[in-house]
């Protein structure tokens, strides 16, 4: 049977960071390796991230593969990799606001019961914005329950207290899965926990109902002043939960990383391969996408 990896986490937890890790330390001549990434915006923009490396990649966008949005042409995009493209591995990197007690049942249509199972299912955490996460997102929890290892990332953002109370909301929630201290996400990958063998037990588990989360992409040639893009983060603050992408201002191009009403500006070749100069995602939550966008276009210096 063909193995799946899972990378689960909440958005900005470090998801895309870890699987080019894994990309960058994969040895060569290991067998060909499927690469799905998933995201909640119709935006992609984490491929665009990804290191280049000897594997194929797909993206999944405008929904999580496990919503009933996308979960027939997951389904289908699985059954043509495993049928046409054979791999020797898939690694899936899922949605941050995903409830994945799905893909048990995703993969256990009949003509994917016998060729997939999942081999390892990988949470990562952030100690910075967890405890916020676990009481608005259901999802979050049941991630870190279904977990076969957590990584605690970003060590180094907070102290010694807040990593050790994580810890424990972490084995309160999973008490079976290591939990393992990184920083950027780097971890050795061979100290991850991995079944040879499909696990009736998580296979059984329900799943909940989607929360509203409300997606936004914004892809315009415009440039917009840095000031006036940072205020309004200030504005919406953890009503953004997430927000990532390039901003083309005046004084260049920027690449935007916001997690929770923290949001980072770093300088950004503009040779990424992105619809617009100006690319952006946002995930929130309690927030109205027209307004949003109004907002926006009333920053707007015309190019």
């Amino acid at each position: 049977m063909l193995p799946l990896t899972l990378i689960s986490g909440f958005l900005g937890a470090g998801k895309t960071s870890f699987l080019s890790h894994l990309i960058n330390t994969r040895k060569k001549n290991t067998g060909k390796l499927a690469v799905i990434v998933n995201e909640f915006a119709s935006l992609g923009i984490d491929g665009t991230r990804l290191p280049d490396g000897d594997y194929e990649k797909w993206e999944l966008n405008k929904g999580s593969i496990f919503c009933i949005c996308l979960r027939t042409d997951f389904i289908s995009l699985l059954e043509k990799i495993v049928n046409e493209i054979k791999p020797d591995e898939i690694w899936v990197e899922a949605t941050g606001i995903a409830d994945v007690s799905e893909i048990f049942k995703m993969i256990s249509v009949p003509f994917l019961r016998d060729k997939l199972y999942v081999r390892s299912n990988i949470c990562l955490v952030d100690p910075n914005t967890i405890f916020k996460v676990l009481k608005t997102l259901r999802a979050a929890s049941e991630q870190i329950k279904l977990a076969d290892a957590v990584i605690l990332n970003k060590t180094d953002t907070v102290s010694e207290e807040i990593l050790s109370k994580t810890e424990l909301e972490i084995k309160k929630l999973n008490s079976r899965a290591p939990i393992f201290r990184a920083v950027n996400a780097k971890i050795d990958p061979s100290i991850i926990p991995c079944f040879n063998m499909p696990r009736l037990d998580i296979a059984n588990s329900v799943g909940h109902k989607p929360q509203p989360v409300t997606s936004i992409s914004i892809t315009e040639n415009w440039s917009i002043p840095l000031e006036k893009f940072k205020s309004l983060c200030e504005k919406y603050n953890e009503k953004f939960w997430r927000i990532k992408g390039r901003l083309k201002s005046p004084d260049g191009y920027l690449w935007v990383e916001g997690i929770s009403g923290k949001t980072n500006f770093s300088t950004c070749p503009e040779n990424i391969h992105l619809p617009a100069p100006t690319s952006l995602a946002i995930i929130g939550k309690g927030i109205s996408k027209e307004e949003v966008l109004e907002e926006v276009e009333c920053l707007k210096l015309e190019t």
